[in-house]
């Protein structure tokens, strides 16, 4: 499941709304979707640290294209990936369990043909276990698998994005030399012909925590509907 960066700080998060890709995002509205702005160019493959009362909820990392971001713990100081790859997790120094992250299913949308960009939204709720099971570790059950809504940002109008969570729960990251049990909770959405798998994991006793942060790490971009 895990994939083995780059970092940047500033004092806020900033969105730039005419800083937006090259191409328009016209398929944006063919999905109705609430989607997030995108953010400076400056910041696409960079951690932005906020401050702010709630610990766990005060770093961004966005991604490399400006398609997506993960609102991640900024106690997981531990980054693993390619610089210039897509891929990032953030672990918490020693405990390597305790992480959240964000992973592309690649061309899992790729059926949809041209028109994936505004069919994938649908089509992944409208057939989750086929996408959950592109995910998931094969290895260990599935649980807790559901179509849920992410909260849209403020000022946007449009229906909330959806999307498909499950849960994991066992010795899932072996090959990271934990031998130990883990809970898991993902959170698939579509990107273009890409599936985006972000993530959150912990002991199973922080499953409260988990379901919570996973849920509050994924913000989908308007630049995710926008031909490459």
């Amino acid at each position: 499941m895990i994939s083995l960066v780059s970092a940047a700080s500033a004092s806020q998060q900033k969105f730039d709304l005419d800083d937006a890709p090259d191409k328009p995002a016209a398929q944006a509205q063919a999905t109705g979707e609430a989607l997030w702005p995108v953010p400076p160019r400056t910041q696409w493959g960079q951690i932005i640290t906020q401050k702010g009362p709630n610990v766990w909820k005060d770093a961004v990392f966005t991604d490399p294209e400006g398609r997506w971001q993960i609102v991640y713990p900024a106690t997981l100081t531990e980054q693993h990936g390619d610089a210039l790859g897509r891929d990032r997790w953030f672990s918490y120094p020693g405990q390597p369990q305790i992480m959240c992250g964000a992973m592309l299913v690649r061309g899992a949308f790729r059926s949809l043909g041209d028109n994936a960009i505004a069919e994938a939204p649908s089509a992944l709720v409208r057939d989750p276990g086929a996408y959950v099971l592109q995910a998931a570790d094969r290895a260990v059950p599935v649980l807790s698998q559901k179509v849920v809504t992410l909260a849209p940002p403020g000022g946007v109008s449009g229906k909330p994005v959806q999307a498909v969570t499950f849960d994991q729960r066992g010795k899932l990251f072996k090959l990271l030399g934990v031998d130990r049990e883990v809970f898991v909770r993902h959170v698939l959405v579509s990107d273009g012909s890409d599936l985006l798998d972000v993530f959150c994991s912990a002991q199973p006793g922080q499953k409260g925590w988990v379901e919570k942060q996973a849920l509050a790490a994924v913000r989908l971009t308007t630049a995710a509907r926008t031909p490459r």
